[in-house]
């Protein structure tokens, strides 16, 4: 059950990223989105699996994946020309680097427990938070324009 509200709320964080980013701004977003979920699964932590702690946990996993549309429209502003490519790069990164920490993370919970592990699962946020900060504080480069001519074909735009 509390895996079905962490599942559901956080498909439901990725469809409504965008709209959130509309409204507060891309950085408004991804900041909740690494700072609000640290309390958050803190409080399930502490609450179990009452009501209130799974709702915390289903919160958490809402606002973390909110950021995740927002983070793949950076990356393809930045790549322009190759929107599909960096798509698959950020996505392919991010669940390669999910299945690799699967095996450490079950290895630290069975010595320290699962309770161990996610305190310090729910402090890697501030990670996170850090990186979004310097995201944001980095001057944008400008993208020069292309000086040789786009091969014609399926997918290419023509003029």
């Amino acid at each position: 059950m509390t895996l079905f509200v962490f599942g559901l709320a956080g498909g439901i964080g990725g469809l409504t990223g965008g709209y959130w980013a509309e409204r507060i701004g891309e950085k408004g977003v991804l900041f909740a989105s690494f700072l609000i979920p640290i309390p958050l699964f803190l409080g399930y932590l502490l609450l179990g699996t009452s009501v209130a702690g799974i709702a915390c946990f289903g919160l958490g996993g809402y606002f973390i994946f909110t950021g995740v549309p927002i983070l793949i429209a950076i990356s393809q502003r930045s790549f322009p020309r190759r929107v599909g490519t960096i798509s698959s790069i950020v996505m392919g990164v991010s669940w390669g680097m999910a299945a690799v920490s699967i095996t450490p993370a079950g290895m630290f919970a069975e010595r320290f427990g699962l309770y161990s592990l996610l305190w310090i699962l729910g402090l890697i946020g501030f990670a996170g938070f850090a990186a979004v900060l310097l995201l944001f504080r980095r001057q944008p480069v400008p993208v020069a324009p292309s000086t040789q001519s786009e091969p014609k074909g399926v997918g290419w735009k023509t003029t």
